[in-house]
């Protein structure tokens, strides 16, 4: 059993070698969790309800959105945040990262989606430190048209 989220868990993501989990909640925290043996780190505690969490296809970044439409990378290993930014004018509903990692895709109660180059990921070094805004990442492409219909 894995406790220690203070609301719902809104989200989960198993890392690519199977031995770790993400979790995002309704209180707007991110925690990595040990399979083996149940133990957690909070990597995010100041968010607002997360929606969505995965890793990078390596297994080194998570990357997780929530309902203002913040965009938020962490290094697994270390829990470092290493970048934030406002990606969406709604809710960020869900996030994905590429098959190669060096892509980010983000979709949103806007309707569009969004596509952000991350593949600077590879070469950061430990210790540059936390930067707010996006001005590490760059959105590189939008796609719009998404429509919403009731059948």
């Amino acid at each position: 059993m894995f406790e220690g989220h203070r609301k719902s868990v809104t989200t989960i993501y198993f890392s690519p070698n199977s031995r770790f989990l993400v979790a995002g909640d309704g209180d707007g925290s991110v925690r990595i969790w040990s399979i083996r043996d149940g133990s957690s780190k909070v990597l995010i505690d100041d968010a607002k309800s997360i929606l969505s969490v995965t890793f990078s296809p390596d297994g080194r970044h998570i990357a997780s959105a929530d309902v203002h439409g913040w965009l938020r990378i962490c290094d697994a290993r270390t829990g470092q945040l290493l970048d934030t930014w406002e990606g969406h004018s709604q809710d960020a509903l869900c996030v994905a990262f590429s098959p190669d990692g060096k892509g980010l895709v983000s979709g949103s109660g806007d309707a569009i989606l969004r596509y952000w180059d991350v593949s600077s990921l590879a070469v950061m070094k430990k210790g540059r430190g936390r930067m707010i805004g996006g001005q590490r990442f760059q959105q590189i492409r939008t796609f719009e048209g998404h429509t919403a219909r009731i059948f």
